[in-house]
């Protein structure tokens, strides 16, 4: 007897709700399933109660898959959609996942407003708006076209830039031509409405902009790539494009910051945490990717490829006021370490001290040669790193009005040590000084958490947002669980041990197969594992 097994449909939802990166990018973050595999993934876009949209006026967008033909896929996937006419508009967003024989499977539709950019410069922000006014109310035309040419009409605004004033009148000439037919006027307000995104770009940032266009190609690339498992040579190639565009959008970010004039923030930015990124960190986290990927992990580097965007997307440049306020933390930070290595250093020292002598008296040698003056040394010792301690606990107190807790119990017990020291006890001091020493560890991290609230650089993002640590370090500047300043704790990398023996197999297979006097059989099968890697 046979029994026949439906094919259902895929099933297909959203992992977190859609949202809107630090740099106004759309993020969508899907789960999909079907019982023998998924072939795509895209999301669709209407406008929120357009009718008139239809087919031909949506958005889709194709979401990366982890694989090929998974039957439980889990990814996500950035879209600038800034440019776009229907930025700043509601609009639906519904998930779509498709099956080998052509099944379709949605989620229910997500109505959010589409992520547009915020612009800072004046007379770009003007520019967007009239934009806008073309996408909401295209019949409103001539109104634009007359905004369009009294912002012409003020070059200094610009900087008298004889390309905006050009492109700015193109506009105004092409928008109040006369036509009577909505329809035969719909690709001239598209045409106006690129030339004016183009235009408020130039404004606005000028080499940044085209810098951030080609890091999130060269991104996408690669991750297609992997997600259609291309050979090793073209895997290269990618990471090496992907390399180079982010150099130039980091310098780009450096130079819009240098050149940012003093008091350009504009009040209508939200605060957006700032992730601090060094440039050898990415680096080793692109040659981890090509470890990887030699080692067959292709999973494994789509994860950190996937972090990496997180990051990139998430990144923000410090501000002059960002800057000087993170001078004041790690010069407080720099003192808190001095002072917690000096007590560190005091332990080790009355600890040998009661080892070797107990309470031994000044000038019987032994103990009390572990430190000049003996235990009178070390209470002079403790008694510095006190005042050093509330010190800076008073320079904490005028710049943020708030001290620690631990900070205080820290000096208290530092006050019983050095009590114990003069009374020549050290077996009484060790105590109190690894109490203090903790104490200092737990007010580092929870001067470490405030100062990053007080400079907006929350670990915590808005929802559907990745976990991710600014700079991921200690208050001691350690790098903390994961890799090249970003977070793999719940992704499963493998550490260089393991890389090594995969390197090591992959060698152990490449010199069998080619020993041709082998069995058929075997060779084919050797041969089907190397395709694999």
């Amino acid at each position: 007897p046979l029994s026949v097994v439906g094919d259902d449909p895929p099933a297909i939802e959203y992992l977190t709700p859609p949202a809107r990166s630090r740099r106004a990018a759309l993020r969508l973050e899907y789960e999909a399933l079907d019982d023998y595999g998924v072939a795509s993934v895209l999301a669709r876009i209407d406008r929120t109660g357009d009718a008139a949209g239809g087919a031909a006026g949506a958005i889709e967008l194709t979401l990366p898959l982890p694989g090929l033909d998974v039957r439980e896929a889990r990814g996500k996937g950035y879209f600038d959609l800034t440019a776009h006419p229907w930025a700043g508009v509601e609009v639906d967003v519904t998930l779509r996942a498709t099956d080998a024989i052509g099944q379709v499977g949605e989620s229910e539709p997500f109505t959010m407003v589409l992520p547009e950019r915020v612009f800072q410069h004046p007379v770009a922000r003007a520019i967007v708006e009239q934009r806008k006014r073309l996408t909401t109310n295209p019949e409103q035309r001539r109104d634009v076209s007359t905004a369009l040419r009294a912002i012409a009409a003020n070059p200094p605004m610009y900087s008298d830039d004889v390309v905006v004033f050009l492109a700015l009148k193109i506009a105004v000439k092409r928008l109040r031509r006369t036509v009577e037919d909505p329809a035969a006027m719909a690709p001239v307000i598209a045409d106006v409405q690129a030339l004016l995104w183009d235009t408020a770009l130039r404004i606005e940032e000028g080499r940044l902009g085209i810098a951030e266009r080609e890091l999130r190609e060269a991104q996408q690339a690669l991750m297609d790539a992997l997600a259609n498992e291309a050979p090793m040579s073209e895997i290269e190639q990618r990471i090496d494009e992907l390399e180079r565009a982010i150099d130039r959008f980091m310098q780009s970010l450096a130079e819009s910051v240098q050149n940012r004039e003093p008091g350009d923030e504009s009040a209508e930015v939200p605060p957006q945490p700032f992730f601090e990124i060094e440039s050898r960190d990415l680096q080793q986290l692109l040659d981890r990717v090509r470890e990887l990927m030699r080692a067959g992990s292709r999973e494994a580097a789509q994860s950190l490829l996937s972090q990496l965007q997180d990051l990139l997307e998430n990144l923000q440049a410090a501000t002059p006021e960002m800057l000087r306020a993170r001078g004041e933390f790690g010069r407080m930070m720099q003192d808190l370490q001095s002072i917690m290595r000096r007590q560190q250093q005091l332990l080790d020292d009355t600890y040998e001290q009661s080892q070797r002598g107990g309470e031994g008296q000044p000038g019987e040698g032994g103990p009390q040669e572990a430190r000049p003056g003996g235990l009178a040394g070390g209470a002079t010792e403790q008694e510095a790193v006190r005042r050093a301690l509330g010190e800076l606990m008073r320079q904490l107190g005028e710049a943020t009005g708030d001290i620690p807790i631990p900070f205080g119990r820290a000096e208290q017990s530092m006050r019983r040590s050095a009590d114990a020291l003069r009374q020549n006890m050290p077996g009484d001091a060790v105590d109190p000084q690894a109490e203090a020493l903790g104490q200092l560890q737990q007010g580092a991290s929870t001067l470490m958490q405030r100062m990053m609230e007080r400079l907006g650089m929350d670990a915590r993002q808005g929802t559907g947002e990745a976990q991710l640590e600014s700079g991921r370090r200690d208050p001691l500047g350690r790098q903390l669980p994961g890799f090249g300043g970003i977070d793999t704790e719940d992704v499963d990398i493998p550490d260089e041990a393991e890389i090594k023996k995969a390197r090591t197999i992959l060698e152990e297979l490449r010199r069998r197969a080619s020993e041709w006097q082998r069995p058929r059989l075997e060779l084919d099968y050797l041969d089907r594992l190397l395709r694999r890697f």
